[in-house]
């Protein structure tokens, strides 16, 4: 254990870990999952993660863990005082941090895997307690510069989406929203809109056809809208009816008109139909 820094290595079938709130109020949790998921509550936020994740904590929020599985996780625990004052000037503020779950396929959360097991790995090996203050600075650093750097991304990624987002919803009915279009408004290359919509686990072409399909669903069931479904369908950018047709049947289930008839007679199902692929 470190003077600043504690490194804890947690491993157990499927159950279900209470800690009261104020439990570990004067540290910070670097929690790395190692094998099996989890879902975390903390305070009223749920976040569930898996093998290789890696989310950030406040020990002062009372937490609730439901492990569904054999599962294994490392846990870093970190002064608060250390480290908020170790935080570069230029980094986000720590609060912005909290509850923040790193994917595992990220290098930010592969390197402080890395770190983590690595040290885990020798103090196992040669049965030595890790009291070098070097050593908690040298890991700390590390990995608050990852998680820095990683939120930073996310957010810068996270900014782009959202103008890319607000875009796509105001020229909804504009037939020459394409992936090309928004490039050129937005001042985006190719390959960085692709990535935008990457992060969100979609692609430019599926999320317009999906927010129109959504835009015609909700005038067809507006009852004091009476256009013909073919106006509604070019007034919301499609310009090949077929195409509109067999999309809002793949997504709704249904057709335009028997989406419009179980609209008004109020008998649409809470899931419209299945979510288009």
């Amino acid at each position: 254990m470190f003077s600043n820094l504690a490194l804890l290595r947690f491993a157990s079938k499927a159950c279900s870990v209470k800690y009261a709130a104020e439990a570990f109020r004067d540290f910070y949790l670097l929690k790395v999952q190692k094998e099996g998921h989890a879902a975390i509550r903390l305070d009223d936020r749920m976040i569930t993660i898996g093998p290789g994740d890696v989310v950030l904590c406040d020990g002062a929020a009372a937490h609730q863990y439901e492990f569904d599985d054999d599962n294994e996780h490392l846990c870093l625990i970190f002064s608060k005082q250390m480290l908020e004052a170790r935080m570069r000037r230029s980094s986000p503020p720590i609060g912005d941090m909290i509850n923040y779950r790193i994917a595992a396929h990220r290098s930010s959360a592969i390197l402080m895997r890395s770190y983590a097991i690595g040290l885990l790995q020798q103090l196992e090996r040669f049965q030595t307690e890790a009291d070098d203050p070097l050593a908690a600075r040298v890991l700390g650093d590390t990995i608050l510069t990852c998680y820095s750097a990683e939120f930073e991304t996310d957010r810068r990624r996270d900014d782009s989406w959202t103008s890319v987002q607000r875009f796509v919803e105001s020229n909804l009915e504009d037939p020459a929203l394409r992936p090309s279009y928004i490039c050129e408004k937005l001042r985006l290359s190719a390959k960085s809109l692709q990535r935008v919509f990457r992060s969100q686990g979609t692609s430019c072409h599926k999320y317009i056809a999906d927010a129109r399909l959504d835009e015609a669903g909700r005038r067809l069931s507006d009852p004091s809208l009476s256009a013909r479904i073919t106006d509604i369908a070019y007034d919301v950018g499609f310009d090949d009816l077929s195409y509109f047709s067999r999309s809002f049947r793949r997504k709704f289930g249904v057709s335009a008109r028997e989406y419009r008839h179980s609209a008004l007679r109020g008998t649409l199902p809470l899931w419209r139909g299945r979510p288009s692929s």
